[in-house]
């Protein structure tokens, strides 16, 4: 868990615009390898986020706005296919 933590933490620092740089792989080859990854899966961990950031009493504006960003990985996270351009 330990590890999970320092890269969840690397990821948020960086993905929210502070100071620690992201150097893990990227979102959907992360998760590829993680089977029976769903949407049950993703939903569970943006609940966990946002309770955490009530707790921590965050506005609910930069909790919508972290959110909003979490969502932007969701497919690249449940490896989607990517949409048409």
């Amino acid at each position: 868990m330990n590890k999970q933590r320092r890269k969840q933490k690397e990821f948020l620092s960086a993905a929210l615009g502070g100071p620690i740089p992201w150097t893990g792989k990227d979102m959907r080859t992360a998760h590829a390898k993680l089977p029976g990854l769903n949407e049950t899966h993703f939903t569970a961990i943006a609940a966990n986020l946002k309770s955490t950031l009530e707790e921590l009493k965050i506005s609910k504006d930069l909790i919508d706005q972290v959110l909003a960003l979490v969502g932007t990985l969701h497919d690249d996270v449940l490896n989607l296919p990517k949409p048409a351009k």
